[in-house]
Order: C-alpha cells, then structure tokens, then sequence
C-alpha cells in the first residue's frame, strides 16, 4: 500500500489563517457586538462588579490539586502549586471577549528558566518571543530561574522590545552554585554592573533579585552577600531614561526548607548542592532585593491572584552578622520591618 497523504495544509496556509483570526479578534468592539441586554450581567450588574467576576473567572491562580514536585526547578515559597488560567469565558460572546481578552495576560506569572543544550550553549527560542505586539503590551509578571549568570542571560527576556514586562524576577537557584564554584567563574562575577548596564521596558514597575544558597554553606552565603551590598547600591534604567530605586522596605533575607540534599531537576538533569547524601531536607537562604517605582503597586499588580512572591511558609527573618574570622553568625527571628542587612 502507498503512503497515506497527509491531510494537513502547509505551513504557510496555517499561519495565514492564524493570522487572520488574531486580525478578527482585534476587531472587536461593543460597537460590532451583540449588547447581550438579556443577561443580567449586562443589564443589571453595574460594569464595577461584573469585571470583578470575570477577574475571579479569568485570572491565573494556583492549581491546588495540581501540586508541585519537590525536587523541580520551580519549587520553593509560594510556588507549591501549579497555576491555571481558565479562558473557556473569553469564547462566550464578542462582548465578553472584548471586556476580558487581557486579563489572563495581566494576571500571569510567566515561570521561565533559560534553558541550555548539552554542548552549553544558549537556547535562543522560546515562545514568549512570538507573541504579538498588542499581546505584549498587556504582559505582568517574568519570574526567571537563572541557569548561568551574566548580562546575556539575564537580559534574554527583558530587553526583546515588544514584551513589555510590568514585573520583572531573577531567582538564581542554590542548586546553581556549585558548577560556577567548581570553575572558579562565581568569585569573577560583577552583577551589580550587568544590572547597572541593562536597559529595561519604560512599563517596568518592579524588578526583584533572589540570591539563594544553603544555608551551611558559608562561603557561598558571603560571596552573595557582597553582591547584595553591591547591587543594592544601583538604580535601574528603562527605556524612557527614568529610574528605579532600590525598595528597602521591600528587601528581605529568608530562610525555607529545601528538598533533600538541595537538589532540583531541570528537563532530565539533576544537579545537587549538599556535601552529604543522607537523603535529609536542607535549609536554604534567600537574600531578596527589590527596585520599585514611586507610588503604589495596585496599578500594575491589580490582577495578581497568585503573588508568587510571598513568603509566608518561609521562615523570614533578621541577619545580623558578626564575623570571627571566616564564620557568620546569624541570628534569625519572626520580624516585622527592614533586615538589619539593608541599613549597612
């Protein structure tokens, strides 16, 4: 028998019809739509509380039946969970559509790490970068889990001019330490000057920095803290040439119990970050700072539902450090404030 012909039309037919449909859905208008005056959502519901609801119907939130794997990539305070976003509403109707088309873009976490092949190279593509224009503009949150360090990497999402980030995160693993320490390459690195050289989207309110270690590790944990003290110093650029300023208020050191032998699972790689194998959790430290602009942050984080960013199974607490030699003491407790680390 001969080879069965594939139904399937060409490429370029495809994205032509693609095309046309994201062309028809930017057309809609009230004007060019149904007005719905049968549902009370329309006529009775004051507009106020029915984009409330399709806020709650719409907006990505945590997936409790879903939860995450301890030993992913992604686990840590405030991500135990997959997310969801439920778009069947946006196909109700035209007038529906059009009053909730840009609440799942604008509620959304994007969890992304930079991936790499097995030769090290970078990995250019990645579907973000083939979102449209009028997509990007509606865009919130990037939480990267940094793979290697440096200007490149951490401008990989930040600086593609359509993505128009409002919330920017660089969480650089503890489980990533170990190769650059191997390699002589963490004592060379200058973050506060790639932070210093970036230029991010003029609709950036907000850009956080996590840098984790264990806990045990007493040299990775005052090498990263050099870096604190460095990067702390810096004032961010946007495209328009204004600031962002560092956010003490917003600053913080925490500690939360990691996975055991502080390993995590990228694709099918593994990388461990404890000396001993005894299959115990470990204890990690978690040195956040955060760049914010003036005002209030209701504006930009107005659809939130996730707020993956918040610590509270996490044990936050005060470092004060007090140097004999090349030990750290620290002393941590449940606080209510600004670390002392932030007031050097």
């Amino acid at each position: 028998m001969g080879e069965k012909k594939s139904r399937k039309k060409p490429r370029h037919l495809r994205h032509a019809a693609l095309r046309a449909a994201r062309r028809s859905l930017v057309d809609i208008t009230p004007e060019n739509s149904h007005p719905q005056k049968q549902s009370p959502l329309f006529s009775v519901l004051p507009p106020e509380l029915r984009n409330k609801i399709f806020e709650f119907a719409v907006a990505q939130c945590s997936d409790h039946s879903q939860p995450v794997r301890k030993n992913s990539w992604r686990y840590r305070p405030g991500h135990e969970f997959e997310t969801k976003t439920d778009t069947a509403l946006l196909r109700t109707c035209r007038l529906i559509y059009y009053e909730t088309r840009t609440i799942p873009l604008r509620s959304t976490t994007h969890h992304v790490h930079s991936r790499r092949t097995p030769q090290g190279q970078a990995v250019g593509d990645h579907w973000l970068f083939h979102l449209s224009s009028q997509q990007g503009q509606h865009l919130y949150h990037l939480h990267d889990y940094m793979t290697v360090i440096g200007l490149s990497s951490l401008s990989k999402f930040v600086t593609v001019p359509h993505l128009m980030w409002k919330k920017v995160t660089w969480t650089i693993r503890a489980s990533l330490w170990p190769q650059w320490f191997a390699h002589d390459v963490a004592v060379k690195l200058d973050p506060h000057i790639d932070l210093r050289t970036m230029t991010f989207p003029a609709s950036c309110q907000e850009v956080n920095l996590e840098l984790e270690t264990l806990a045990s590790m007493t040299e990775q944990r005052e090498l990263l803290e050099r870096y604190a003290k460095a990067c702390r110093r810096v004032r961010l650029t946007r495209s328009d040439v204004t600031k962002l300023s560092l956010d003490s208020s917003s600053c913080l050191e925490y500690t939360w119990t990691g996975p055991p032998n502080g390993s995590c699972t990228i694709n099918t790689n593994t990388f461990l970050n404890h000396l001993q194998n005894d299959g115990s959790d470990v204890t990690l430290h978690v040195i956040r700072l955060c760049w914010r602009s003036p005002g209030s942050s209701r504006e930009y984080t107005h659809y939130d539902h996730l707020n993956c960013l918040k610590t509270e199974l996490a044990k936050t607490g005060v470092m004060d450090s007090h140097r004999s030699g090349s030990h750290l003491e620290v002393n941590s407790h449940i606080y209510q404030g600004i670390p002392a680390f932030f007031h050097n």
